[in-house]
């Protein structure tokens, strides 16, 4: 499935002339920092997304916490202020979709992410409750397990799981590392 920033008539006569093939939501995910217009820039994809078609909406989401899943506790701020900014200027059916996966994103990176990271964390969950993004059932099971780990240090982060190469016919299994997923683990 393919995510359009312009109208689909405009895709359309593009794709006819022969232009570029258009990118998924997936793929605009790579490379994203902090930076206000790249953030911008993939919650305007968001919103045509949901113009376009609503399911697209889903796709999205499961991007993103993809994404998000797969990067360190402090690498995953860009992603988790991407769907703070799509929660609250796009809305609609993006918000229902990331709820049954806000609290393990969040909890994981508060548990595994530095004193900034814990910081820029609670900054994001406060301003959710003023502005009443999620409900207040989630938020309030967050702040209690934020209250738990407040007082330790984070652990050592585990590593994200890479890509395996492709297994060749009658090749023995590879081994499997036992690596620490609890980041993984707490997702799914």
């Amino acid at each position: 499935i393919f995510c359009f920033v312009c109208p689909i008539n405009t895709v359309r006569q593009t794709m006819a002339v022969g232009f570029k093939k258009p990118k998924t939501f997936k793929s605009m995910l790579q490379g994203l920092t902090c930076e206000k217009h790249k953030i911008g820039h993939l919650t305007q994809q968001a919103r045509a997304d949901l113009a376009y078609q609503e399911t697209l909406a889903e796709v999205d989401v499961n991007a993103i916490t993809s994404y998000i899943v797969n990067k360190n506790a402090d690498d995953r701020l860009p992603g988790i202020y991407l769907v703070d900014s799509i929660c609250q200027n796009v809305g609609g059916k993006y918000v229902p979709l990331f709820e049954e996966h806000i609290f393990p994103l969040i909890e994981t990176s508060y548990r595994y992410g530095s004193k900034p990271t814990r910081q820029s964390l609670c900054k994001i969950l406060n301003i959710w409750k003023a502005r009443k993004i999620f409900p207040i059932h989630i938020l309030r099971d967050l702040y209690k397990a934020i209250r738990e780990l407040a007082n330790h240090p984070p652990p050592p982060q585990p590593q994200p799981p890479q890509p395996q190469p492709p297994q060749m016919r009658g090749a023995p299994p590879p081994y499997e590392s036992s690596y620490d997923t609890h980041a993984a683990a707490a997702y799914n």
